[in-house]
Parts: C-alpha cells; sequence; structure tokens
C-alpha cells in the first residue's frame, strides 16, 4: 500500500515538472513572437565608448560630441585599427584638405591634426600595418586599397597627457636611370645632365644622370610629344624654366636655364595638395608681406615721409616710405618700404617690385619681383630668402582665377622641388 502511495507521488511530480518547463517554453516562446518596433529594428548596435579626453585635457562626452567638435559627425571611419578582432583605433580624414581626427578605444584618447607631413618610402611591399615602440609610441600603416605599398603612416607619440597625431603621406622614389655613364658622358658634345629631385623634400642628388640630349631627357621621360605646361622667360627675354607635368604618374621634368647659362634638367614628383586660399599677399597694398603697415607704427613720428607717384591714369607706380632711424648705428632717414607698379593697357597689374627694410622687418621676400599676365594673374615671383632665392610658377587653366598647379623651386645652391596640385 505505501509503495503505491508513493508511486503515485512520483508519477504525479513528474507529470508537474513536465507541466512547468511546458508552461516555461510557452512564456519564452510568447516573448519571441512579441512584435519588433520599426525603431528598434533599425537600431544600430551601441558604438559609444564613453567620454574622450584629448592631450589638452578637453572632455567631450561622448564619442558624437568629439566628431562633432572637429566637423566628422556625418563622416565614414577613414580607417579602422582591430587588435584580435576588437577595435582598437577609428580615424576621421578629410584628404583634400589634409585634416582629420581620431580616437584610440583602449584609453579614450582622442586626436586631432590639420596638416599632412611627408616621408620617404623604400618601396617594401611587406610594411607593417602597426608597431608599438619601446615608449609607448604607435605607428599605423594606412594601405586603403592602394596595392601592396601604404599610402599614409598615422604616429602617435605617447605623451603623458595623451598622444601627439603626425599623419605623413609616404612618398616613393621613382626608378629613373639616365642613359650614359659620366665616362661616355665626357665623350658625348650634346650630353645632357638632369638631377634627381623625386625624394620626399625634392633635394636633387649630388651626381647628374646623363642623357644624349635634351630630347632623349625628354624622350626617355615620356614628355617628347608633350606641351610643357610651364614654358617661362624673364622681361628681358632669357629663357628661365621649361616644365612638364603627368597628373597620372605625378612625375614631372624641367629644363632650366641657370645664371651662369648652363641648362639643366630636374626630375620631380608632386608634392602634396592643397586648398586655394588666395595668393596670400595683396598686391596693391602699401604694406609689408605679413600685412604690417609701416605707416601705423612709424607715421606718428615727425620724421616720417611718404613719396607718390602716379601714372595719366591716376594709377600708383612708386610708393616710398621712410623715417628717421638710428637702427644702422647712426641717426639718418631710412626707407621703410619701397614699391613700384607697372600696368597692361587694359589696367591690370603687369608687375610689382617690392623692397622693405631688412632690419625693421621680415627678412624673407625683401625684397621680391611679382609678374602677372594680361588677365592680372600672377605667373611668376621671385624673392629672396636668407639661404638663397625662391621661384613660384603658376599655371592656370582657361580664364580660372585659380591656379590648377604651382611650382614651388627653392634655390639653396641645389634646387628644391615643391609641386603643389590644386583643388
Amino acid at each position: 500500500m505505501k509503495k503505491s502511495v508513493i508511486g503515485c507521488l512520483c508519477l504525479l511530480g513528474i507529470i508537474g515538472i513536465i507541466g512547468c518547463r511546458a508552461a516555461e517554453e510557452n512564456v519564452f516562446a510568447e516573448d519571441l513572437q512579441q512584435p519588433v518596433s520599426v525603431e528598434e529594428e533599425m537600431a544600430e548596435p551601441e558604438t559609444d565608448v564613453g567620454s574622450i579626453t584629448d592631450r589638452e585635457g578637453n572632455v567631450y562626452e561622448t564619442q558624437e560630441a568629439f566628431l562633432t567638435a572637429f566637423g566628422f559627425e556625418d563622416a565614414e571611419p577613414f580607417y579602422e585599427f582591430y587588435d584580435e578582432d576588437e577595435l582598437q583605433l577609428v580615424l576621421y580624414f578629410m584628404e583634400d584638405v589634409g585634416r582629420g581626427c581620431g580616437i584610440y578605444l583602449k584609453e579614450n584618447s582622442g586626436f586631432s591634426f590639420d596638416y599632412v607631413s611627408e616621408t620617404s618610402g623604400d618601396g617594401a611591399v611587406n610594411e607593417p600595418k602597426f608597431t608599438v615602440m619601446n615608449d609607448g609610441s604607435m605607428q599605423y600603416y594606412i594601405y586603403r586599397g592602394y596595392g601592396d605599398l601604404p599610402k599614409y603612416r598615422l604616429t602617435l607619440t605617447k605623451h603623458k597627457d595623451g598622444y601627439i597625431p603626425n599623419m605623413a603621406k609616404v612618398i616613393y622614389k621613382p626608378e629613373i636611370e639616365g642613359e650614359l655613364s659620366a665616362e661616355e658622358a665626357m665623350e658625348e658634345a650634346s650630353a645632357f645632365a638632369a638631377y634627381d629631385a623625386t625624394d620626399a623634400y625634392g633635394i636633387p642628388e649630388e651626381e647628374p644622370m646623363w642623357f644624349y640630349s635634351e630630347e632623349s631627357y625628354l624622350e626617355s621621360m615620356g614628355f617628347a610629344e608633350t606641351e610643357p605646361l610651364i614654358d617661362y622667360f624673364d622681361a628681358e627675354g632669357k629663357h628661365l624654366i621649361t616644365a612638364y607635368y603627368d597628373p597620372t604618374t605625378e612625375i614631372g621634368c624641367s629644363i632650366q636655364t641657370m645664371w651662369d647659362g648652363r641648362r639643366v634638367g630636374y626630375v620631380f614628383t608632386c608634392r602634396n595638395e592643397e586648398k586655394w586660399d588666395g595668393y596670400g599677399v595683396d598686391y596693391m597694398a602699401f604694406t609689408t608681406l605679413d600685412g604690417t603697415d609701416p605707416k601705423e607704427h612709424y607715421g606718428t613720428e615727425e620724421s616720417y615721409e611718404e613719396l607718390v607717384e602716379y601714372d595719366k591714369e591716376g594709377r600708383v607706380t612708386s610708393f616710398i616710405s621712410s623715417v628717421e632711424s638710428d637702427i644702422t648705428g647712426e641717426v639718418r632717414q631710412e626707407q621703410l618700404l619701397s614699391i613700384q607698379y607697372e600696368y597692361y593697357e587694359n589696367g591690370n597689374i603687369k608687375y610689382r617690385h617690392y623692397v622693405s627694410n631688412h632690419m625693421l622687418f621680415a627678412t624673407s621676400g625683401s625684397p621680391s619681383e611679382s609678374y602677372f599676365d594680361e588677365q592680372g594673374r600672377l605667373v611668376y615671383e621671385w624673392s629672396y630668402i636668407t639661404h638663397g632665392s625662391l621661384h613660384d610658377y603658376y599655371v592656370y587653366k582657361g580664364d580660372s582665377d585659380k591656379p590648377s598647379y604651382i611650382l614651388y623651386l627653392d634655390d639653396n645652391h641645389d634646387w628644391c622641388y615643391n609641386w603643389v596640385v590644386v583643388k
């Protein structure tokens, strides 16, 4: 009898347990069948990492607030780096203006930059994507689908308050070879010397490459049948430079007439891209190159003088200002600023000669000479700099007031090139 009762109770218990489990499964099934709102279905997974702190101590409550502060609130990441499937770094970058920001997620550390430097690449196809240095600094090589060679290198230098970023475009030296050895060139009467200035900083190698002639040099560079972008002669008709450029390869070459009459070639690459913000100088203003008005500093002095001359159309042809000063060790009337102008028949500026007092104002750029086309656009500018001189050439397409190309030459006994594609 007792065994029967116990058996019945056990049976009822088992049935109860099965019923409870069934009930639980029904409840779970009902939960799965609950309708999902459109907002819930479309919601993206949570990506906010919390507050972001930069090296200056600024705190941004959310990742969105940080990106908004730098104008990237609607931007897609330019680059992301994962460490064992965990997102470590996210970078936002505008290539056309060279401005960006990023977050090192392991420390919620934010950084920003508004300048892209350049670094030489050796062409190795196995560059590491990520390197940690002994001091905790990090380097990221960004390939961006540009083949086997990285296009950018981001360095985050460890600092006690965060990271100092450096975004660098990797410049690769193209393989360029001459046709003749130095010994063979000595036997060729028409041998032409060309220098390789394709390094990241454009400084030519000391030993030239030798070609049979100027024509074979241009043919070797692929410009034999190409019209030059620049073919410039000075006011006296002397040839200064003929320059060619291929935007598909970002390689250019030039033939220059040196001060002693020698004609020399230089091979260079496109250096960077910049947004055009104007010449940076008001050529009709009686101020120094940086915009300083000497009259504001010396105009109240009794010895201050201005001499202005005009042509028959009422345009200024000469402006000279001076003041009494002992800057040279003796008291005398010192010239502050001297500017001379020439004009085309249509009234546009043709030429400006500028000299400022290098003991009272900046040395660089004084003196300088600026030449314009009939549309009033700057086409060539020479200016003094302490180590030599600067030569800037501007190339325009059609009637545009904005240059498409600017070729900067820094004459420091060797030529340094900086070819800028303006966007």
